[in-house]
């Protein structure tokens, strides 16, 4: 198509063609044409021509701009200018004057000679710039190309088409970007309960709208929630647009009270008595707020009604409508109580004291306004004899009235004794054996309360002669008011057990070791065939063992010690004791005899 053009630019010129001449760049392409022509004469004639063909690159200077600024398109790599050079070989012919024979001249042709001619036609380029599809400047040359400077339309922002259109060569677009530079649109409105004092009770929500009709909005402030109570306070919300554009919004005024006023109550004097009043008082209120300030207080009042907690009230309300209520009680009182002491009291001492702590009972006290103080002077514990008590009733207001109380205590715990230690002694004959009254101690005695009067004994055996067995004496001890107890010792009389086999000689181990002994006091045998020992258990000394004394063979039935009349010569005891299951060492075994314990040693090997 550019040859095309170019070609038809040469026709309308009617030049000669030669070659072309042009400010091509370094992209335009040459295309070069010839054409040969026969003249009139003959001869013939050569015409050449050259168009140069050349791409285009359109560039912005800036791609983005507010709108009504200044802005410069350039088209590259396009002619600034097309020129057509026409180029003529012509052959011309040459003649000469010649003299003939007969003496004339004749003119003839003697060759040619050949004469280039030409022309050069240049005619400046040009384009149309067009925003949007509007026209806006005219393109003239530059360096590389065509240039042009336009104003941005007063579009709104976005992104529009900036075509450049030559005479010659191939039109070229760009995009230009027109941003936005508008702030967006912010307002904000607060919410809550607000009075005609333009005060809010509780919280205040703070919302905001925001619109942006160009490139939108990105971020706009989420509602606020006011808690924090204050005078003219302010919330500020940012609205944000696509294109970074900012506006703000700030709400005033917002006033939060949702704390009551304070009451502070003045009473006209301190109470009488304690927290009492015996006349008439007047209360009297200071109001206080700290925010909005005060609307209403309650004004001073007087109490002269008798009773416990006469209530009284006062209001104080805010500019805010927050109120409180104060209630407080007074005490008035001017009559003494009344009391009746309780029954009098007869108790016997505590165990183990020469006093008491007997229920006394409770005293009946009564008051025109139904609450009294009982106290009383009672010990807490009673001596021995007789008490009084004073009871005494005493009302808030300070008055009091007594009543009096005996309480009688009784001396009627038996004094503790507790006997000498058991005595056990061995019997030196078949009687028994003697113990003298020195030998069996002195019991020890006490009494709650001082006067004991004496201790006996009684069960002692005649001539002090305790015999074989378990004899039980009874110790008394008697205070000085006749009350008595007892307390018993065992005095406890064994048999002497005489061996009669070497107890220093190691048996073997697992064999039968016969045990042989006789019951006897004094060197008198005493056994008998009615008298019978019985094994229980072993004790191997320095241990806790204690397996059972078992036998060998069926000559003890029941662990009982056989009789023999002939051991030792006058009768005695034998028990064939099993080692089975033993350790060597050193043992004893145990046998009883009428519920007393022996023991004898043996040795294992």
């Amino acid at each position: 198509m550019r040859w095309l053009v170019a070609l038809a630019i040469v026709s309308i010129l009617g030049m000669s063609v030669g070659p072309l001449a042009s400010s091509a760049v370094a992209s335009c392409v040459d295309d070069v044409h010839t054409q040969t022509e026969t003249a009139a004469n003959g001869v013939p004639t050569t015409t050449s021509w050259t168009i140069s063909l050349c791409s285009s690159v359109e560039t912005l200077s800036p791609a983005s701009a507010a709108a009504l600024s200044s802005v410069t398109v350039t088209l590259s790599e396009i002619q600034a200018e097309l020129c057509v050079r026409r180029q003529t070989l012509e052959a011309r012919p040459v003649f000469e004057t010649v003299f003939l024979p007969d003496g004339t001249q004749q003119v003839i042709q003697t060759g040619f000679i050949f004469v280039t001619t030409g022309s050069v036609t240049c005619e400046a380029n040009s384009g149309v710039v067009r925003f949007n599809g509007n026209v806006v400047a005219t393109a003239t040359p530059a360096a590389g190309g065509l240039t042009a400077t336009f104003t941005v339309p007063n579009e709104r922002p976005g992104t529009y088409d900036v075509t450049v259109t030559p005479r010659w060569g191939t039109a070229g677009s760009a995009t230009f970007t027109v941003p936005d530079t508008i702030p967006p649109f912010i307002t904000g409105l607060a919410a809550g309960s607000v009075n005609a004092a333009g005060w809010y009770g509780g919280a205040v929500i703070v919302s905001f709208s925001c619109l942006d009709a160009d490139s939108g909005i990105r971020t706009c402030t989420d509602p606020v929630t006011i808690t924090n109570e204050g005078a003219d306070q302010s919330v500020t919300g940012t609205a944000v647009d696509n294109a970074g554009n900012s506006a703000t919004f700030t709400v005033h005024g917002i006033n939060i009270d949702n704390t009551s006023p304070t009451i502070d109550a003045r009473v006209s004097r301190t109470p009488d008595h304690g927290a009492w009043y015996t006349a008439p008082v007047t209360i009297s209120f200071d109001c206080a707020d700290a925010l909005s300030g005060i609307r209403s207080c309650t004004d001073p009042i007087t109490l002269g009604t008798d009773g416990r907690g006469v209530q009284y009230r006062a209001d104080a309300f805010d500019r805010a409508g927050n109120g409180l209520t104060f209630v407080g009680t007074v005490n008035i009182d001017q009559t003494p109580p009344t009391i009746t002491a309780p029954a009098n009291v007869a108790a016997g001492t505590a165990l183990g004291t020469c006093g008491a702590s007997p229920a006394l009972g409770t005293a009946v006290a009564t008051d025109n306004l139904g609450v009294v103080t009982v106290t009383n002077n009672a010990p807490a514990v009673f001596a021995l004899g007789t008490t009084n008590v004073t009871w005494t009733a005493t009302d808030p207001a300070g008055h009091s009235a007594t009543a009096t109380q005996t309480v009688t205590v009784n001396d009627v715990e038996r004094p503790s004794i507790s006997a000498p230690a058991s005595i056990t002694a061995t019997a030196t004959s078949a009687a028994g054996v003697v113990i003298d009254p020195a030998s069996l101690g002195v019991p020890a005695t006490a009494d709650n309360c001082p006067g004991l009067v004496a201790t006996t004994l009684s069960g002692v055996p005649a001539g002090n002669v305790f015999p074989i067995g378990s004899t039980a004496l009874t110790w008394t001890a008697t205070d000085a008011r006749g009350n008595a107890r007892t307390a018993t010792q065992t005095v406890s009389v064994t048999y002497g057990v005489c061996l009669l086999y070497d107890a220093t000689r190691a048996a073997r181990l697992g064999s039968t070791v016969p045990i042989k002994l006789q019951l006897c006091a004094g060197g008198t045998n005493l056994s008998s065939a009615s008298l019978v020992p019985n094994a229980t258990t072993l004790t191997k000394i320095g241990t806790s063992t204690a397996p059972v004394a078992e036998d060998s063979g069926n000559a003890n039935p029941d662990h009982n010690f056989r009789y023999d009349p002939t051991l030792g010569g006058t009768g005695g005891y034998i028990y064939n004791l099993s080692t089975v299951g033993l350790s060597s060492g050193a043992w004893l075994m145990n046998f009883t005899v009428n519920g007393q314990t022996y023991s004898v040693p043996f040795q294992l090997r």
